[in-house]
């Protein structure tokens, strides 16, 4: 084993995100079933032999269809791409029992044994387009979500939205009426007893309060980080880095960034300001970021993102490559 060359090995490819295109901004994109045919002999392709059992996230209907098709923990690999704050029941113990491997994408490397990259995509050359840029405000596009899981930075977000006053904010469910919010706090208070997490009550903090403004949710996320020079970039979780630092890069904003140390995953210290996950740090971070020589800092990123390395190592035939290699591995 540990090669392309075990084409005695098939592959059964399942979870919750097996046939979900890997792009979410594309719906009719690749998906992960798609791009592990280039490097995985699935299932479908050959009549017999040895299966192993590969899930793209924790689907309990998956894993016993594996189970009943006789692959057993040994042969069975989670690839975990959402943090625990979304996704608590993957992160049981009683599920990772079902696992010989984890692979844990987006999360920080320093954390975790088997963490890669989260595959990025972009346009085929990142370039200024020479508009006038917004430097008043930092723009902040994100849903208004809830999760009652320790590490979540959802709570942060709406902390930031209403104590901040330089931010604009685009983005979904921020409008919604208040029995909308109670059932949603509902569904989510289970999800995170079910994932036997103690449910932090902090979360609720702001929830109920709506913005003075109707907020816009725009089709294009690249059409409004083009008009501001700095954007404030908060992961979900305090451990995954996602794209969305790479949205803020490909569209010229400054990132101001709250989540894993960037650096961690290779990205240059001078592209980013990061600040710790409270107001008074991200106030100070927006602050220096103002300050930044927004034409130089420009220069580097475009020449950054557009170098050969930053694409071979972020793309997601590479991650997807690496991704492959650790599966035939084990």
């Amino acid at each position: 084993m540990g090669s392309q060359m075990d084409v005695d090995v098939r592959f059964f490819l399942g979870g919750l995100y097996a046939d979900v295109p890997v792009n979410h901004k594309e719906p009719t994109g690749r998906t992960f079933r798609d791009y592990f045919q280039d490097s995985l002999m699935l299932d479908a392709d050959v009549g017999s032999g040895p299966v192993k059992f590969v899930c793209v996230e924790w689907c309990k209907r998956d894993i016993s269809i594996a189970r009943a098709r006789g692959i057993g923990q040994l042969d069975s690999v989670l690839i975990r791409g959402e943090p625990i704050s979304v996704h608590p029941m993957s992160y049981r113990k009683s599920i990772g029992r079902n696992f010989r491997l984890i692979i844990e994408s987006g999360r920080d490397p320093a954390l975790h044994p088997f963490a890669i990259r989260r595959f990025q995509q972009w346009p085929l050359a990142i370039k200024d387009d020479g508009r006038q840029r917004i430097f008043d405000q930092v723009v902040m596009i994100n849903s208004n979500q809830i999760s009652f899981v320790k590490g979540e930075f959802y709570s942060l977000r709406r902390r930031c939205v209403h104590q901040i006053k330089e931010i604009c904010l685009f983005g979904r469910d921020w409008n919604i009426g208040a029995l909308r919010r109670v059932r949603i706090a509902i569904i989510f208070l289970l999800v995170c007893i079910r994932g036997l997490q103690l449910p932090q009550i902090s979360s609720l903090v702001y929830w109920f309060r709506r913005p003075v403004e109707e907020i816009a949710s725009p089709k294009s996320k690249s059409d409004i980080l083009r008009l501001y020079a700095i954007a404030l970039v908060i992961e979900n979780h305090s451990e995954f880095l996602t794209e969305k630092i790479f949205d803020a890069f490909a569209n010229l904003c400054i990132p101001v960034y709250v989540g894993p140390p960037p650096i961690n995953f290779g990205i240059p210290e001078d592209l980013f300001v990061y600040s710790d996950p409270n107001i008074e740090a991200i106030r100070k971070a927006i602050s220096t970021a103002k300050l930044i020589d927004y034409d130089l800092w420009k220069m580097r990123t475009i020449k950054w993102m557009n170098s050969q390395d930053t694409r071979r190592e972020w793309s997601c035939e590479t991650v997807f490559k690496q991704t492959s290699e650790l599966i035939l591995s084990c």
